[in-house]
């Protein structure tokens, strides 16, 4: 896994592979941005609901609360009909970003549920286009389809699928995947081109021993 990208004379199922790889990991960005924007959004959620079963949330929103006070202590009922609060700043400031907040949460969060479906589809086309490709695989492997399938999408993070046949592969994703945890690109990585791996397995016919032959890929993308 020297090799940043194949070389230019590789064979056509290489290039599919590669470009398999790359819809992966534009497929990862999308979700994470998916994630972060319903997040945004359940946050905002669980933050208001906390701060209006406070009492402080009367203080921070109405620089008037005092005379909607006084009113009901004196039993003023016509003022208190005809009351009408007026915002802090503050509240003001906090009501307008999180509107915008809201609006792009939203937004994001429905565009990129959109783009995860356009790369779901556009990777199945590469898978068929790779399964459907006469040309021999160049470092070819035969793994149980099951396991790899599995293994890829829970733990291909850690390169769970890749100890079926390559430990030294598997190694570098495992070191990745933990540096990971720390540094996101790096689980990213490796989460997309797992993802995009098992996904391939998926539309490979096993044989009668339940296995299927697969690319064992040496380029990083």
């Amino acid at each position: 896994m020297g090799q940043l990208f194949p070389p230019k004379d590789c064979s056509s199922k290489t290039k599919y592979i590669r470009n398999l790889h790359i819809e992966g990991l534009i497929l990862m960005v999308v979700l994470m941005i998916m994630l972060s924007s319903a997040l945004v959004i359940i946050g905002r959620a669980f933050f208001e609901i906390i701060f209006f079963s406070t009492g402080l949330s009367d203080e921070l929103m109405y620089s008037n609360q005092v005379e909607l006070t006084e009113m009901m202590e004196n039993g003023n009922m016509y003022d208190m009909i005809t009351y009408e609060p007026e915002f802090t700043p503050l509240y003001e400031a906090y009501s307008s970003a999180a509107k915008i907040m809201s609006v792009l949460g939203y937004s994001f969060a429905f565009i990129s549920m959109a783009g995860s479906i356009v790369l779901l589809i556009l990777m199945k086309n590469t898978c068929r286009r790779i399964v459907e490709d006469p040309t021999p695989a160049e470092n070819p492997v035969t793994v149980k389809k099951t396991p790899y399938i599995w293994l890829g999408f829970l733990l291909g993070s850690f390169g769970g699928q890749l100890f079926l046949y390559n430990n030294k592969k598997a190694a570098y994703f495992l070191c990745m995947g933990i540096i990971g945890l720390m540094f996101p690109i790096c689980i990213l990585y490796t989460t997309g081109i797992s993802f995009a791996d098992a996904f391939l397995a998926c539309f490979i016919d096993k044989d009668e021993n339940g296995a299927v032959t697969i690319e064992d890929y040496p380029y990083w993308l």
